[in-house]
């Protein structure tokens, strides 16, 4: 609202302007309620999923990775690197494959082992894409972590008992 005024500069007049906001807060609202959707879909996944920026540092992981890192909730993974999260001799390969996903190539359903704090081994199922932005940019990776330790555990008891039968 501003004030009109005559020559003499007092007040004759006020001039008001509204603005039909209703849809920007609709979207926002809409914005609100798939934000918290996908962050529910994401925290039910029994699988570790992450988001990385370009340096390698978390932006955001479920509960199952948080698990596997060692941690207690998700605030102390954000904005740590793997190198601040597992063991040194563990994160190289890491490192190298999240490289290739920077330069925009996917990782799918690779096999590697992770040894949690508590030293317990763990046969993972990995995959990483990048992530872009509106732009086509590249601003970091998503990765999914599948647990497959029972399932290694038991094709291992398989190929054992076959070759003792191979042995008979």
């Amino acid at each position: 609202i501003s004030a009109i005024k005559n020559t003499k500069g007092e007040i004759v007049n006020f001039l008001g302007l509204k603005e039909d906001i209703t849809e920007r807060k609709l979207a926002e609202q809409n914005l609100k309620n798939e934000r918290t959707l996908f962050r529910t879909i994401i925290d039910l996944i029994p699988d570790a999923v992450y988001m990385k920026d370009l340096q390698g540092r978390k932006i955001m992981a479920n509960p199952k990775e948080v698990q596997l890192a060692g941690k207690a909730t998700e605030a102390e993974v954000i904005g740590k690197t793997d190198m601040e999260l597992y063991p040194a001799d563990q994160v190289n390969y890491s490192l190298s494959e999240d490289l290739f996903v920077q330069k925009g190539q996917s990782i799918l359903n690779a096999e590697a082992t992770l040894t949690d704090l508590q030293g317990k081994v763990h046969s993972l199922l990995i995959s990483k894409v990048p992530l872009f932005d509106g732009q086509g940019n590249i601003t970091g990776l998503v990765g999914v972590s599948h647990d497959i330790t029972e399932r290694k555990q038991a094709e291992d008891e398989i190929k054992a008992a076959h070759k003792s039968l191979s042995d008979i």
